[in-house]
């Protein structure tokens, strides 16, 4: 059985609306609303999208994403 995984990505250039994230396997979506800036990346964000998968380095790139950082253990 596989371990439940949810990636998150920040969204840089627009909010995460139909057309502006991957649709397959998206999770949850929130949007900020308005750019902000988020620590975590050092970027500004119009808000995140989750997926239950790794996306592959063309979805990044397409839509113009920044994985959330990786929590060290």
């Amino acid at each position: 059985m596989k371990p439940d995984i949810h990636v998150t990505y920040y969204c840089r250039n627009r909010p995460p609306m139909p057309g502006a994230v991957p649709h397959n396997d998206l999770v949850e979506v929130e949007c900020y609303g308005e750019r902000i800036y988020v620590h975590d990346i050092d970027n500004m964000a119009w808000g995140v999208a989750v997926y239950n998968r790794e996306l592959a380095p063309w979805e990044v790139m397409r839509y113009e994403l920044i994985r959330e950082p990786r929590k060290s253990e």
